[in-house]
């Protein structure tokens, strides 16, 4: 019989693993796969969505303060990447969420300067209209 080779997991792979965990919904082991696949491979090109992802998880278990920390994860350390207006518009429902409209309204206004052809912005309009 062949010996059964242990394939090394791949940054890719990981990932993976921690959006299906998301996707099943266990948001801790979700987040603790997406941290390890940041403590792992903090440069790849999937660590805005890892950070995306890990806000997600908070945001699902009303965490709304780790959430939003999370997202400034992605908006500050990763501006040119796609997950940023995703993450300003999460970031604002999260605000929402904490009764702060003030910072909810801020970010979603920045956000359609930002990004104004996004789907986001076109969201971030209706949102906006719901909470003045």
């Amino acid at each position: 019989l062949a010996q059964i080779k242990e394939v090394a997991p791949t940054p890719d792979s990981v990932y993976m693993k921690g959006l299906d965990t998301f996707k099943a919904g266990d948001m801790p082991a979700a987040r603790e796969t997406f941290s390890s696949f940041l403590e792992k491979y903090p440069q790849h090109d999937l660590a805005a969505n890892a950070h995306y992802w890990i806000g997600e998880t908070h945001y699902s278990e009303k965490s709304y303060e780790p959430a939003i920390l999370a997202f400034q994860d992605v908006i500050k350390n990763y501006p040119t990447k796609d997950k940023v207006p995703a993450a300003m518009l999460k970031q604002a429902m999260a605000f929402n969420a904490i009764n702060d409209t003030k910072s909810a309204k801020y970010v979603l206004k920045k956000l359609g300067e930002a990004f104004p052809k996004s789907d986001e912005a076109s969201k971030a309009k209706e949102l906006l209209k719901e909470i003045n």
